[in-house]
C-alpha cells in the first residue's frame, strides 16, 4: 500500500529517515504546529528545500522498524494491545489537532520501535490519497498474524472485527480491544521489548557473519511516492528497499563507506574519490569533477553521498546522465550501487562503494 521513496542519512552520529515530497506542497502550518507541540507517538521531523524538492528528515537513531523487530518473533497479547493502543492514541491526537486524516502513516515498515520499547509513527504534512481506514485494517491484520498460539483464542473478537467486518469505528475498536484485554489479563507474560530489540541486533550480527552467500534477488520497481495515488509516479530501479537499507544500517552499526568513480583503462585508470555530501560534475573548472566533453553542461550532474547511500541527479543537462545506459530524467535522484556504470554524456565511470580505501 504505502510505497515511500525514503532512505537513511547519517550525520553527526545521528540517523534520519528522509522522505522527499516529490513536488508536493508542504503544509507549513502543520509543520509549525508539530514543531511546537511534542505529540505522543509522533516522530519529530524538520524539512529542507533541496534541489527543488522538499525533504522531510525524521530522526531514527537507535530505532528499528516494527516489521524488523517482529520479523522472526511471535507476539504475545500484551504487547499486541500496547502497539494497538499507541496507534489509536496517535489517531486520537491527530483528530484533536485537526491534522490531515491520511497523513499519519500506518504501516509496519514505517512504525518505529524506540529503545524504550515505545512506538513512533511518521506524519507527512502534505495531501495523501491513501485511505487511513484501509491502511489501519491492513496493518491490524498483519499484526494479528504475528500473534503466538496462546494469544490466538483470546484474539477471536479482533479477528472477526478486522478480517470479516467492513466497519471502521474507533469506539467499537477500542471496546473490542478492552474486552480482549480483560479476557486475557494475567495470561501473558510481560515482554521486555528494549531487551528483545538489543538481543535481536546481536543475534542478527552473529548470524550474518556465519550466513552462507545467497543469490541476489531482483527487487520490484518502487514508485517515487506511490502513496499519493492519481497519476502514475516516476519509477526508480531499486536493488534495495528502504527496509533493506534500515536492516543493513542496524546490522553494520551504521558503518560508513567510501565511494569512488573509476575511469576505464583507456583513460588511464583515473580514480575520483567522492569526499563531499554534495559533489558537483560539469564542464566548469569550479566543479568537484571537471569533465572536458563537448556534450557535458557547465553544471551537468550532482552526486549526494551521506557516507552510506549514493545518489546522482541530472541537472537538466543537454547531453544527459546515464546509469547502466539508461538516461535519467532531470532533477530525479537515482540511487547508485557498487559496479554501476555512470556516464556523463559520453564520459563513463564505474561506481565503487566499498568499506575501505582503494
Amino acid at each position: 500500500m504505502y510505497n515511500i521513496y525514503a532512505y537513511t542519512h547519517e550525520a553527526d552520529s545521528e540517523t534520519y529517515l528522509v522522505v522527499p515530497l516529490d513536488g508536493r506542497s508542504l503544509i507549513t502550518y502543520q509543520e509549525d504546529m508539530l514543531a511546537e507541540n511534542k505529540l505522543p507517538h509522533y516522530l519529530p521531523f524538520f524539512s529542507k528545500f533541496e534541489s527543488t524538492v522538499y525533504n522531510l528528515y525524521y530522526k531514527i537513531t537507535r530505532m528499528a522498524t516494527l516489521s524488523y523487530v517482529l520479523e522472526d518473533r511471535e507476539l504475545n497479547i500484551k504487547y499486541y494491545l500496547e502497539i494497538m493502543d499507541s496507534i489509536i492514541e496517535a489517531m486520537k491526537v491527530r483528530d484533536q489537532y485537526l491534522l490531515s486524516e491520511n497523513s499519519l502513516i500506518i504501516h509496519q515498515d514505517y512504525i518505529f520501535v524506540l529503545p524504550t520499547g515505545e512506538t513512533g509513527l511518521i506524519y507527512i504534512p502534505t495531501q495523501i490519497s491513501t485511505s487511513v481506514e484501509t491502511a489501519f485494517k491492513n496493518f491490524s491484520v498483519w499484526l494479528l498474524d504475528k500473534l503466538d498460539s496462546q494469544a490466538v483464542a483470546a484474539s477471536i473478537p479482533l479477528q472477526m472485527l478486522f478480517r470479516e467486518s467492513s466497519n471502521f469505528d474507533l469506539t467499537i475498536i477500542k471496546q473490542t480491544l478492552q474486552m480482549v484485554r480483560v479476557t486475557s489479563e494475567g495470561n501473558a507474560p510481560d515482554v521486555n521489548i528494549p531487551q528483545v530489540y538489543e538481543d535481536m541486533a546481536g543475534e542478527r550480527k552473529k548470524f550474518k557473519q556465519n550466513e552462507p552467500a545467497k543469490k541476489a534477488k531482483s527487487k520490484p520497481k518502487l514508485s517515487l511516492f506511490g502513496l499519493f495515488g492519481g497519476k502514475k509516479e516516476m519509477e526508480h530501479d531499486a536493488k534495495e528497499s528502504e527496509r533493506d537499507d534500515l536492516k543493513q544500517s542496524f546490522e553494520e552499526g551504521g558503518r560508513a563507506k567510501n565511494a569512488y568513480l573509476v575511469a576505464p583503462k583507456s583513460r588511464g585508470d583515473e580514480l575520483v574519490k567522492i569526499e563531499k555530501k554534495l559533489f558537483t560534475v560539469g564542464r566548469m573548472d569550479t566543479m568537484d569533477l571537471t569533465v572536458n566533453d563537448a556534450g557535458v553542461s557547465r553544471l551537468h550532474s550532482e552526486i549526494n553521498f551521506d557516507g552510506y547511500s549514493l545518489y546522482v541527479t541530472d541537472k537538466g543537462s543537454k547531453g544527459g546522465t546515464f546509469v547502466n545506459n539508461k538516461r535519467l530524467a532531470p532533477e530525479q535522484p537515482k540511487k547508485l550501487h557498487d559496479n554501476d556504470a555512470l556516464k556523463f554524456y559520453t564520459t563513463e565511470y564505474v561506481v565503487k562503494i566499498v568499506n575501505r580505501d582503494i
